[in-house]
């Protein structure tokens, strides 16, 4: 998974470096961007994306990854976008998350406790093309609207619910827990099954509103209103139970869980996660300014406060801190160059919350 992240971060780096040569008249523009943001509560967000959940256990009740490429073309108000995305939201109870960190890491379980499980899982990867028009162009206010067409690739939508009872420091049983969820691979039991096919949309927008000339507003928003519709999606709805099990090298035990219930292949409608971002600038003087930044996302928000310093000629270097958990973002643009990153420690592999951006606008920005 890290190497197709990799593959599309350079693939749209080196288009955009190739067309920004080619880029020299006013009139249009040629721009990429690569998003990848990542917020693991309960571990390091390492051991969560290559599944260890190798890390201390901080408690929480939600992770979230989304993994965005696009490349796109824009002439005059008009523009052409192809996109890439996958998203992956999940919420929980906080002691779910415990004893799946506590069976991940074969750490002994409180004999006769019980662990309620109530588990909600959102997963989508499609690529798709995005059109939009600038309705709006003014120095005062600017108003851009946009529509994508999605193909879909990849699906994990469902939940589980719950009680896991631990009946010695090695071994528990379940009580009552119940699978529900559509896929388009079912990694969990292996269900071979004709994958899906998935066509939606999605709709956006990006708002700048300059009331003074001390005060801005910008403002966008994604994936609203989003649908996936997927043809006769696989599913499973069913409770497992703990009668199989075995025992592993260090004596923990390990199921192969039987299902008591259905499965099939029946068309679903998946709803996307919309998210908007809002950044309020404040100048104080020419070359200095404060910045407020607010992420809305349908499972958590991320406020950041800040200050901005001009370097120079369209030389921008910000720096923004989030009150709950601490990250710092560093955001520097250059021309027709940016780059952003956050995390809640200067020692990534022990980051829980991280994020990195890059994008390149060529002309008529240059």
């Amino acid at each position: 998974m890290l190497r197709q992240r990799v593959k599309y971060v350079c693939i749209a780096f080196l288009l955009s470096v190739f067309l920004s040569g080619t880029a020299n008249a006013k009139e249009y523009a040629f721009f990429a961007k690569t998003h990848n943001f990542y917020d693991t509560e309960p571990v390091y967000f390492l051991s969560a994306l290559d599944g260890s959940f190798d890390s201390p256990f901080f408690g929480g009740k939600s992770a979230v990854s989304l993994d965005e490429q696009e490349i796109g073309f824009r002439f005059r108000r008009l523009s052409l976008t192809w996109v890439r995305k996958s998203h992956t939201w999940i919420t929980f109870e906080s002691q779910t998350a415990e004893l799946l960190h506590t069976v991940a890491n074969h750490l002994p379980l409180l004999v006769g406790n019980q662990y309620p499980i109530e588990l909600k899982a959102k997963q989508y990867t499609f690529q798709g093309v995005r059109t939009d028009y600038q309705l709006f162009s003014s120095p005062a206010f600017q108003l851009r609207l946009g529509g994508t067409y999605i193909v879909g690739e990849d699906l994990l939508d469902g939940s589980t619910q719950g009680t896991v009872t631990a009946t010695a420091a090695n071994e528990y049983e379940f009580t009552n827990v119940l699978l529900d969820y559509r896929y388009r691979k079912d990694d969990l039991f292996y269900n071979e099954t004709p994958p899906p096919e998935g066509r939606g949309y999605a709709f956006d927008f990006d708002l700048t509103w300059k009331p003074d000339a001390r005060l801005e507003l910008q403002m966008h928003a994604s994936d609203l209103l989003g649908r996936i519709y997927w043809h006769n999606a696989p599913y499973t709805v069913a409770h497992i139970d703990s009668d199989t099990k075995t025992y592993d090298a260090d004596g923990y035990v390990r199921f192969n869980p039987t299902l008591s219930g259905n499965q099939g292949g029946r068309d679903f409608t998946q709803t996307l996660n919309s998210q908007v971002m809002s950044q309020i600038t404040f100048k104080l003087q020419s070359k200095a300014a404060l910045l407020a930044d607010l992420l809305v996302t349908p499972i958590k928000s991320y406020p950041r406060f800040g200050y901005r310093r001009m370097l120079g000629d369209r030389n921008i270097f910000d720096a923004l801190v989030n009150p709950q958990d601490s990250t710092l973002h560093v955001r520097w643009s250059y021309r027709w160059l940016s780059i952003a990153i956050s995390s809640d420690n200067l020692n990534l592999s022990k980051a829980r919350a991280f994020a990195l951006t890059t994008s390149i606008v060529t002309a008529p920005m240059d």
